[in-house]
């Protein structure tokens, strides 16, 4: 972990010095350098889907899971729930985002985990963390799609058809009209900022 965590800063160093003339910074790619959240790129998405230590658990979750081991060491999980430039600090401040913090059993199977899933790729292949994240997650569905379809849900419930069976097309219907509003909002917004 310590060898991710180095590599990652020392790539981090090499791609916020590049300048203009040398290639053209993806400002996204900056961003993401700046608040770390690129440090997995390079692992698929379906790695972090199973054993979540609890069902809040992000990928944010992940990446400060690590960078708070190597800054505070193995285990010092209180530590790391009062450092408040990592996400649990913040998670811990929103009233109840969550019934308790996973304990501390839970929290070691996922950092062993995602240890020895990093281990198996760093050797596979160079470490690319100026790629972006694959913007579909393995159901299909990118997280904002996501949330749209729950808040459909929640609205309409799930509609039946006249033959007594779910009526997915309604939905999707919906989603699309929701994902095409969200569009001309933001093609609206761009033309005039």
């Amino acid at each position: 972990m310590q060898g991710l965590v180095e590599t990652y800063k020392s790539e981090k160093k090499k791609y916020l010095r590049k300048n203009a003339g040398e290639q053209e910074r993806d400002p996204k790619i900056v961003s993401d350098y700046s608040n770390g959240n690129n440090l997995l790129n390079f692992l698929p998405s379906a790695v972090f889907y199973g054993q979540r230590p609890s069902v809040w658990w992000t990928l944010r979750h992940d990446i400060d899971l690590l960078m708070g081991t190597y800054k505070y060491g193995y285990a010092n999980y209180t530590a790391m729930r009062q450092d408040q430039n990592l996400s649990f600090y913040a998670t811990e401040q929103v009233e109840y985002q969550y019934q308790e913090f996973p304990n501390a059993d839970n929290i070691t199977r996922r950092l062993k985990k995602l240890v020895q899933i990093i281990g198996k790729v760093e050797y596979q292949q160079n470490l690319r963390f100026d790629k972006g994240l694959p913007e579909h997650d393995p159901t299909g569905f990118t997280l904002r799609e996501k949330e749209l379809i729950v808040a459909i849900l929640n609205n309409h419930g799930l509609p039946i058809t006249s033959d007594g069976k779910h009526d997915y097309s309604f939905i999707r219907a919906k989603l699309l009209s929701r994902i095409q509003g969200e569009t001309k909002a933001e093609v609206s917004d761009n033309e005039m900022g």
